[in-house]
């Protein structure tokens, strides 16, 4: 007999993935069309893709590539690095696997590139809320109405804050 941990898995289908059902706890399917990847069916239903690998740490590293895609529609080109997070037929998702354990085999590490490529949108759609008109004002009020001027609440009325 195999062990719990090496038992014979074949391919995920397309047909298979629709009729997993999710289970009291959250279940892992390894694919084994693909290296590295999983389905992760949690309790509430929600499929996703999920690649687990080494990091160059040594660490086990887990990256999400995106949601179960019911809709069934296909992807016109070769799936980029950026297409993690966005929903994945079985087709995209083993293509998207492919790419990173390629860029894992360049040397690079994909779990840092994408924490980066997170991060580098958070502070952009933070300095874009920061550049709008009541942030502008809220800062004016702050830094030069209220410490030089003693009517400071009727400014901050006439530019529709409430102080």
């Amino acid at each position: 007999m195999y062990p719990r941990d090496h038992t014979l898995t074949k391919p995920l289908t397309d047909a298979a993935c629709r009729k997993y059902a999710p289970g009291p706890k959250r279940r892992r399917i390894r694919d084994a069309g693909s290296r590295s990847l999983f389905l992760i069916i949690e309790p509430s239903g929600h499929k996703s893709w999920q690649m687990r690998f080494r990091t160059p740490t040594g660490r086990i590293g887990k990256l999400t590539l995106g949601s179960f895609d019911t809709s069934g529609r296909e992807l016109k080109d070769e799936p980029k690095t950026e297409y993690i997070g966005t929903p994945l037929s079985l087709a995209a998702a083993r293509l998207l696997a492919q790419k990173v354990l390629r860029e894992r085999k360049l040397g690079r590490d994909p779990i840092a590139d994408h924490k980066a490529r997170k991060y580098r949108q958070r502070v952009e759609i933070e300095d874009r809320a920061a550049n709008t008109f009541a942030a502008t004002a809220r800062r004016f009020i702050e830094e030069h109405a209220r410490p030089k001027t003693r009517r400071w609440r009727e400014t901050a009325r006439l530019l529709g804050l409430q102080p």
